[in-house]
């Protein structure tokens, strides 16, 4: 079931986002700005709305990356006993863009984003309880 959200593959150049990626990537290790860096590469490679949101959400300065990576839990063992907060508001737009068949993205930081900007438009769906259930 759709509900005009999703996005879909066949609109991504795989080898323009891959170049698209190594200047994006390029651009933020040389310490510009995120949007004006997404902005050149957009206009350079003439990237779709979803291309742009891959690169704009994906990509990140290398030692950026490398702290994040660090940061994440392999092993629940790790938290036992500790508080854990969870966005779980982000959390819920993931889920519900992977159960309706939308981008998912693993990123440089090694989180998995999708390529939606749905927090202001924010909506229940048939989606939204499944989601919940599975966060917790």
């Amino acid at each position: 079931m759709s509900n005009g959200n999703e996005t879909n593959m066949t609109h991504i150049n795989l080898d323009l986002l891959k170049e698209a990626i190594i200047d994006m990537r390029y651009l933020l290790n040389r310490g510009y700005n995120r949007k004006t860096a997404a902005d050149y590469v957009t206009s350079r490679y003439k990237l779709s709305k979803e291309e742009r949101a891959i690169i704009f959400r994906a990509v990140y300065p290398d030692e950026q990356a490398k702290n994040r990576l660090k940061k994440l839990i392999s092993n629940p063992e790790e938290i036992t006993g500790r508080t854990l907060l969870i966005d779980g508001f982000n959390n819920i737009i993931t889920i519900e863009n992977a159960l309706k068949g939308a981008i998912l993205i693993k990123c440089d930081d090694g989180l998995i984003r999708d390529i939606s900007y749905t927090s202001r438009k924010f909506k229940l769906t048939q989606y939204t309880e499944t989601a919940i259930i599975m966060i917790f």
